[in-house]
């Protein structure tokens, strides 16, 4: 009878916990969120919903780089770059800073704000350190490599911390101007 009555306590008392947020889906060099890196716009689609491309170059959906939204709400800081119709890589970055930053993180825990430091336990003799090609001193390029050779992510940081990154096909990740 005791062994009953402290059940049900313990089951009510786990009732009485507040429901937690859900976690956001963490980005690796193979996607985020159901989105998978070499899905094509109507696969991307049927996960996110209806896309609006835009391509910034003159591009058109027949071969062109371009910039993919979900048309309704997704993952805050989320964007998806396609090329040939394809997802090639997914950007995690903070447009507003007067908004919260986004708190997708990848599969090692990384996100914005984390340190250098941070990086370097997470990813150890992976990370490539390089200057940020406009930050001088005060930016980095952190480079890792995937298991796979045609993927990577990329973390940019200022004064220490990362501010943005990226992950995807090696070729489209290191782009530095988006699609350029």
């Amino acid at each position: 009878m005791l062994r009953l009555l402290v059940r049900a306590a313990a089951i009510a008392g786990l009732m009485a916990l507040p429901a937690t947020a859900a976690m956001p889906p963490s980005l690796s060099v193979d996607g985020l969120g159901g989105v998978r890196v070499g899905m094509t716009l109507k696969q991307a689609e049927k996960v996110v919903g209806p896309l609006s491309v835009d391509y910034p170059n003159g591009g058109d959906d027949d071969g062109g780089c371009g910039d993919a939204t979900p048309k309704r709400p997704w993952i805050a800081g989320a964007s998806l770059m396609v090329e040939n119709r394809r997802i090639v890589r997914i950007d995690i970055f903070q447009s507003d800073k007067s908004k919260p930053r986004p708190t997708t993180k990848t599969d090692a825990g990384i996100g914005i704000g984390s340190t250098i430091a941070d990086v370097r336990r997470a990813y150890g003799k992976r990370l490539i350190i390089s200057a940020h090609p406009y930050e001088g001193d005060q930016g980095r390029y952190l480079t890792i490599k995937g298991l796979k050779p045609d993927r990577e992510i990329i973390f940019e940081t200022n004064h220490g911390r990362v501010e943005s990154f990226r992950a995807g096909m090696t070729q489209q990740v290191d782009y530095i101007e988006d699609c350029l």
